[in-house]
């Protein structure tokens, strides 16, 4: 269905990647004669999937693309289970309509599946999420605690443009970012490891090790 929807459309979203490069060095991405360009339209989660593109045109005319092929193929796209998540920026202050069939889609600020949490706030979405996969099934020591939030502050520092002299403190960005501490992080995700654990059954090897 989706070869269907899209096999004659270029919108959606690039990715920049490149082969032994160092995560680190942007400037490693932004050579254009070792890099590679791969289009994301869709993202597939299970039976779900995610649309994106960088704008709201763009996004219309995949929903449309994608809708058409849904009828096609005797489908139906649930608009009570479909939701628009739009990211605002400097030029676009405020959320656009995205319809389908007829009707307009809800329009949230966050949206949760399969236990993550996927939020308007690119940090929140995209660098946290990242920066702490896995931490569910790690041990994570202090000394570690310590270079984690260090990298974390000075990363929300830049993002929101404050340098050591605006003498603003840890618990002032976290308040103004409405985001918890790293250790608050770092503890809700080692909380939720046991959860999967306990709805396992008594004869699969995690539930009898742990």
């Amino acid at each position: 269905m989706l070869d269907e929807a899209f096999c004659d459309m270029g919108d959606g979203v690039y990715i920049q990647s490149r082969q032994n490069a160092d995560l680190v060095n942007v400037a490693n991405f932004r050579t254009k004669t070792k890099t590679t360009r791969i289009l994301t339209r869709e993202l597939l989660f299970a039976d779900d999937s995610a649309l994106v593109a960088y704008s709201a045109e763009k996004m219309q005319k995949i929903v449309y693309a994608f809708s058409d092929a849904s009828n096609k193929f005797g489908l139906k796209i649930n608009i009570k289970k479909t939701e628009e998540l739009y990211q605002t920026n400097s030029t676009r202050t405020r959320e656009e309509d995205i319809m389908v069939d007829g009707n307009k889609l809800n329009s949230v600020l966050e949206f949760t599946y399969l236990g993550r949490t996927i939020a308007s706030k690119i940090y929140r979405a995209i660098v946290l999420s990242t920066f702490l996969y896995g931490a569910e099934t790690l041990t994570v020591y202090r000394r570690q605690v310590k270079k984690l939030h260090a990298f974390m502050m000075r990363h929300l520092l830049s993002v929101m443009r404050i340098t050591w002299m605006d003498k603003v403190t840890n618990k002032d960005i976290f308040e103004r970012t409405g985001l918890p501490s790293l250790e608050d992080l770092l503890i809700r995700k080692n909380l939720r490891c046991p959860e999967h654990l306990m709805r396992m059954s008594p004869d699969r090897l995690p539930q009898q090790i742990l």
